[in-house]
């Protein structure tokens, strides 16, 4: 799959980008007098952390920008020469974007590796969902209990007070009551319809009828009088 414009993947942060991002919201927070009389923007969000995962808008494609059989390094600090890793990128593709963070600011990432690691993006795995299973079985499956769906039905209706109701509900029909009443509900808001458009036709009609009479009385009286 090739990258291009517009696409949100993924990016790991490396250590010089936590540092830029929490340092730009420390000192927003030192300055807060000063931003808002500037109207100098304000960065706040929840603090930043080396490898946090951060969703990344692509705004350019450097399609031969780096060799897979090469080694790169982008968390890269020289005060930390100790904790150096050298990576392989997974393709030749390098990307730059704005990194989208937990807050009301953004980073713009520069030359990103497609990989796995610190300062590399990559693609966002997608979550298949088994609709053919029942709800019971995956709550079954997460340790969950059971989900009585007649029992829920059947509180909700104590809880409202509806006596007629709920003496025609059990444990097998109290989806298709609620389906029911809900059937009866929009039919008889279809028949009031139907019946206050019919009694407005009827007065239209009537208010026609007698501009009519009016009319031709007039023309009959003017006609006799000549």
């Amino acid at each position: 799959m090739e990258p291009t414009i517009g696409r949100t993947v993924l990016y790991r942060l490396t250590r010089p980008d936590v540092i830029e991002i929490n340092w730009r919201r420390v000192r927003a927070h030192e300055h807060l007098a000063e931003f808002r009389a500037t109207g100098a923007q304000w960065h706040e969000g929840n603090q930043a952390h080396r490898g946090d995962i951060v969703p990344l808008v692509i705004t350019r494609v450097w399609p031969y920008e780096y060799n897979p059989d090469t080694t790169v390094c982008r968390d890269y600090m020289a005060e930390h020469e100790d904790d150096i890793v050298w990576s392989n990128p997974l393709s030749h593709w390098g990307v730059n974007g704005q990194a989208i963070l937990d807050g009301n600011d953004h980073l713009w990432v520069t030359s990103a590796p497609e990989g796995q690691f610190n300062g590399a993006w990559c693609w966002p795995t997608l979550q298949t969902v088994d609709y053919k299973r029942t709800i019971n079985e995956q709550r079954e499956e997460a340790g969950l209990p059971r989900f009585d769906i007649a029992a829920l039905y059947s509180a909700q209706i104590a809880a409202h007070g509806c006596d007629a109701l709920k003496r025609r509900l059990d444990s097998r029909d109290a989806a298709f009551a609620f389906s029911g009443l809900a059937a009866r509900q929009r039919r008889r808001f279809s028949r009031s319809l139907v019946l206050s458009a019919s009694m407005s036709l009827l007065r239209r009609f009537a208010l026609l009828a007698l501009s009519d009479a009016l009319a031709f009385s007039g023309f009959s009286a003017r006609h006799r009088a000549a």
